[in-house]
């Protein structure tokens, strides 16, 4: 197992995990923020500053700069990003974070299909022994795709997140290599070909 995570790029027919490349923070840009989303990832919408280039240009090269995180492509167009992060090699885990902006693509089976290349890439091409998830219990959908997955319930964090003046609880989930490689996967996510 490598002490530095790095992000493999997959092209699996109209999906593609790459990094950032020209073009990008404008495409972003374009996608906007969309309120509801963001309140998904635990953030208060009224309190943020205006959605800008800038902003976009940011956060495409936050993307760029993380140890190990990739651009989602879907049919050519930036739709979001996807990331492994806090990596503790000594205990063989790292954490998944994924945000998909194009709101068109919520609940279409898009999530599902980026964490299954990420899981291939944490497991089969980093060892790793185990991923978890940390989501607001509010997000229903999120959990749905988790768990669709192969991810388990691993516990709760009371009152993690404050939105509105109201206290919301993150869901704690998780799921180990062999977990991942003894559940049923369809032929085009068994064996993710890398686009080296």
């Amino acid at each position: 197992m490598t002490a530095r995570l790095r992000p493999v790029p997959y092209t699996l027919h109209d999906l593609c995990l790459r990094p950032p490349q020209p073009g990008d923070a404008a495409a972003r840009f374009a996608l906007g923020r969309n309120p509801a989303n963001t309140r998904m990832y635990g953030l208060d919408p009224a309190t943020l500053p205006a959605w800008t280039m800038a902003a976009a240009e940011a956060w495409v090269d936050r993307v760029a700069k993380a140890d190990c995180a990739w651009i989602i492509a879907y049919q050519s167009r930036l739709v979001g990003e996807v990331r492994l992060h806090s990596h503790m090699p000594e205990e063989g885990s790292a954490k998944l974070a994924i945000g998909i902006e194009d709101i068109t693509l919520l609940g279409r089976g898009l999530g599902r299909r980026v964490i299954a290349l990420v899981l291939d890439c944490a497991f089969a091409c980093h060892g790793l022994g185990r991923v978890t998830a940390r989501v607001l219990a509010m997000n229903t959908r999120a959990i749905a795709c988790y768990t669709a997955c192969g991810f388990r319930h691993t516990g709760r964090d009371p009152n993690a997140v404050q939105l509105d003046g109201i206290w919301h609880d993150d869901i704690l989930m998780a799921i180990t290599a062999e977990d991942f490689f003894a559940q049923p996967r369809s032929a085009e996510l068994h064996s993710p070909t890398p686009s080296l």
